[in-house]
C-alpha cells in the first residue's frame, strides 16, 4: 500500500470517527451539526433510522392551549406519536376529556397525554396547568400557545368588549403563558415556544382590524422574546397559518370563505395536520438554530 493511500485512509476514518461523535452529540440533544462532522452513514435504513430519530420527542413535555379540537388536538395526536408527553387545555371540560382519551390511544399509554380544562388566560387557571404538568411529567420542554379567539366585523361594528376579549385571548394569554413556564423552560435541555399566530399576522384583511392587530401582536412577542430567551437557549417561533378546516374558519361567512380560498395559489383549505411538520420541527432538535421565524403554512398565500 502506498504512503498516500494509507494517509488517505487514515484521514478518512479519522473523519468517520468525528462524524460518529457528532450525530451522538446531536441525538442527546447537547449541540448542532458542523459542517465538518456530519454523521457517515452507510445504508438506507442507517439514513431512516437516523433522519427519524432527530424529528422524535421523546422524554419530552408539552403543553399544548386550545387542545381539545383543531389545530390544538392534531397537534398534540402527533406530538404524542413523536414520543412526547402532552398536556392539552380548554375551557369546555367535556370537550377536553374526550380529547386526551383519543390522544391517549394513539400511544396506547393513559399518562401520555393529561387534559385540564383551563382558560389560557386566567393566571389561576395557568399555574393550575403547569403544577398538573409539573407534577405528572417532571418538568416543562415545550410550549405551543394555540388556544385563540377570532370576531370578523368592520370597526364601526365591532363592540370594545370584543376587541378586548380577543386581544386578551390571542395576546395577553401566550405572553402569561410564556412568562409562568420561563422557570421551568429554563431547566430544560432544548426548550421550545411556540406561537400560532395566523396569515392575518403578516397581512391585512378586511373587517379583521382586531383579529390583524391580535396576530401581529403575537409575532411581535415571539421575535422580542427569541432575542430575550436566547441567553438561556429558549428558541421562541411562530406558525402563521392560513385557512384551516377548523370550527373557526367554518364559522365565517360562506362570502368570506370564497373569498380567503381566492387567494390561496393551491385553491384549497388546510388540514390541520398539515401544520404538523412544521411544529415537529421547532419542536425538535433540528431547530435548535431557529429562532424568531414565523413559518407560513397557507398554501401560498404570503406569495403575493
Amino acid at each position: 500500500m502506498s504512503t498516500d493511500t494509507q494517509a488517505k485512509l487514515e484521514g478518512r476514518g479519522e473523519r468517520e470517527k468525528s462524524a460518529d461523535t457528532a450525530a451522538a452529540q446531536i441525538k442527546s440533544g447537547l449541540q448542532p451539526f458542523k459542517d465538518t462532522e456530519r454523521p457517515a452513514t452507510k445504508s438506507k435504513e442507517e439514513i431512516k433510522a437516523f433522519s427519524t430519530d432527530l424529528f422524535r420527542l421523546d422524554g419530552k413535555t408539552a403543553i399544548i392551549t386550545g387542545g381539545s379540537k383543531g389545530i390544538g388536538l392534531d397537534l398534540a395526536r402527533v406530538f404524542t406519536q413523536c414520543g412526547a408527553n402532552v398536556v392539552i387545555t380548554s375551557r369546555d371540560e367535556t370537550e377536553i376529556q374526550t380529547a386526551a382519551k383519543e390522544v391517549q390511544g394513539l400511544s396506547n399509554n393513559e399518562k401520555s397525554c393529561v387534559g385540564i380544562m383551563a382558560d389560557a388566560c386566567s393566571m389561576e387557571d395557568i399555574k393550575k396547568t403547569i403544577e398538573t404538568t409539573v407534577s405528572t411529567y417532571g418538568g416543562i420542554d415545550i410550549l405551543v400557545n394555540n388556544a385563540g379567539l377570532m370576531y370578523s366585523a368592520p370597526i364601526e361594528q365591532l363592540e370594545l368588549d370584543k376587541c378586548v376579549e380577543l386581544l386578551s385571548v390571542d395576546v395577553v394569554g401566550p405572553w402569561l403563558m410564556c412568562k409562568m413556564c420561563l422557570p421551568y423552560l429554563k431547566e430544560s435541555k432544548a426548550p421550545r415556544i411556540i406561537n400560532i399566530s395566523s396569515i392575518n399576522g403578516l397581512q391585512g384583511h378586511k373587517s379583521q382590524s382586531a383579529y390583524s392587530a391580535a396576530k401581529h401582536g403575537i409575532i411581535g412577542v415571539t421575535k422580542a422574546l427569541a432575542n430575550e430567551l436566547a441567553q438561556y437557549n429558549i428558541t421562541v417561533n411562530a406558525i402563521a397559518p392560513g385557512p384551516i378546516e377548523t370550527d373557526m374558519f367554518e364559522s365565517n361567512e360562506e362570502s368570506r370563505k370564497h373569498g380567503s380560498l381566492s387567494k390561496v395559489p393551491l385553491k384549497r383549505v388546510g388540514h390541520p395536520r398539515e401544520l404538523a411538520g412544521a411544529a415537529v420541527y421547532l419542536a425538535s432538535q433540528l431547530s435548535s438554530y431557529t429562532t424568531g421565524t414565523v413559518v407560513s403554512v397557507d398554501g401560498g398565500m404570503c406569495c403575493d
